[in-house]
């Protein structure tokens, strides 16, 4: 944005229309960040989002470490799954960085 760049934020989807950490950032900042809720699980969501980008920045991903233990499957989906589906999109619109 202080370089003249356009930023799209890709947000978990939840019911509380929370941002995660975005909601900590100053309101004239939040103003010009574009927002599209979703799930990084999601490969049609993150192509969506991921249209009219130049570079993305992946960050989704779970890190609780004694949860993991629980639910295994959860970590695989988000962390490995969801890393998937952002390099598919990636790939179908022919990014040059990720």
């Amino acid at each position: 944005m202080e370089k003249g760049c356009r930023v799209k934020a890709f947000i978990f989807y939840n019911s509380f229309n929370s941002w995660g950490w975005l909601d900590h950032i100053p309101e004239e900042i939040k103003k010009q960040i574009e927002i599209f809720a979703g799930d990084v699980r999601d490969p049609f969501g993150i192509s969506t989002a991921a249209q009219d980008c130049d570079i993305i920045f992946h960050l989704a991903a779970l890190i609780a470490i004694p949860y993991s233990y629980h639910s295994p499957a959860t970590y695989i989906d988000t962390n490995i799954k969801g890393t998937l589906n952002v390099m598919q999109a990636a790939k179908i619109s022919r990014y040059k960085r990720i």
